[in-house]
């Protein structure tokens, strides 16, 4: 795979929590939480690299807000437009928890063996004008 080098806006990291369950207001307070994770997804460095939180891995989002709902874990991270998304479409018995963080940078990736490679320039170019035009807002903002 080769990454572009043009990043894709920084998505915010929220905390969906059981439904009348206490809030989250701190980093701190995630260490006496069990957490549902994505499989290989990656989220902020400090999380990541905090092996003292008990994270559960799970293999889809939807997965991780009904593990939540039921009480199996305490929290789901979730990229924030997904993760509101989700909660707005499905019958999810969670809420969105005060803490958050800001993510790290996203970057599309194209296969060695893709024709897409030849024009690896032409697309860095357009995500870079993506960026200064709003239209990376415009399309986030879809999922709000």
């Amino acid at each position: 795979m080769i990454y572009l080098d043009a990043p894709l806006p920084r998505e915010r990291k929220a905390f969906y929590i059981t439904a009348g369950s206490p809030d989250i207001t701190g980093y701190s307070e995630l260490a006496a939480r069990r957490i549902a994770v994505l499989r290989g997804s990656v989220y902020t460095d400090r999380f990541d690299d905090d092996d003292a939180l008990q994270k559960v891995i799970v293999n889809n989002y939807t997965s991780a807000l009904k593990m939540t709902a039921m009480k199996r874990v305490d929290a789901a991270i979730i990229p924030e437009a997904m993760g509101d998304y989700l909660v707005r479409e499905g019958s999810h018995q969670v809420t969105k928890a005060s803490f958050g963080m800001k993510g790290r940078p996203s970057f599309i990736t194209i296969s060695k063996r893709s024709t897409f490679l030849e024009k690896k320039d032409e697309l860095e170019k357009i995500l870079r004008d993506m960026q200064v035009d709003g239209s990376f807002k415009r399309i986030m903002n879809l999922y709000r």
